[in-house]
């Protein structure tokens, strides 16, 4: 995992009661997925329901189960020195525009928001967990270290921001109001 990114994951996991950002951040995981961390990554090894380890019949999914947006916007050696509204003159017309400069204390140091963030989970995977230790340590696999996705997490959108050194700025513009 870069450098940077590590004080991000941290927080990511604490302000949203446990829930970890996937390594690369672009890669989906379901719930079933199973992978190892290899070099900071995340490497998938399968699913437990398309490997047949267990039936999707003897799962209960939750669905778009709301989460506390709240949790959702989060950020670290983050300061807003600047905010403010202007307006230039373009080729054909005046325009009004808005600014923000976001100044980041460190590298690493980050912003991250999330909106209207919804959870998929298996709902019963306290009856599953015992049965799923045997079968991937012992029966099907002799995994020692796994991890098994059992709730994922998604936006409508989000926005990361993370410093890659110290006294970094970000400076947004734009035509819209937010």
């Amino acid at each position: 995992m870069d450098n940077a990114f590590r004080i991000f994951y941290r927080n990511f996991y604490f302000k949203t009661g446990g829930f970890i950002p996937s390594a690369p951040l672009n890669q989906n995981l379901y719930p079933g997925d199973f992978f190892q961390i290899v070099n900071g990554e995340m490497l998938v090894l399968g699913n437990i329901f398309q490997k047949g380890i267990v039936h999707k019949d003897d799962v209960e999914f939750g669905y778009g189960l709301k989460l506390n947006p709240a949790s959702w916007e989060f950020s670290d050696g983050l300061s807003k020195p600047y905010s403010g509204r202007g307006s230039g003159q373009g080729t054909l017309e005046d325009f009004e525009f808005s600014k923000q400069i976001l100044a980041f204390e460190k590298e690493g140091s980050f912003f991250f928001k999330a909106t209207d963030p919804t959870a998929a989970r298996i709902l019963n995977w306290n009856d599953l967990q015992q049965e799923l230790i045997i079968k991937m340590t012992q029966t099907y696999y002799s995994f020692r270290d796994l991890y098994i996705v059992t709730e994922v997490a998604s936006a409508a959108d989000w926005t990361l921001a993370v410093a890659g050194s110290k006294k970094a700025e970000l400076e947004i513009s734009t035509d819209s109001e937010n």
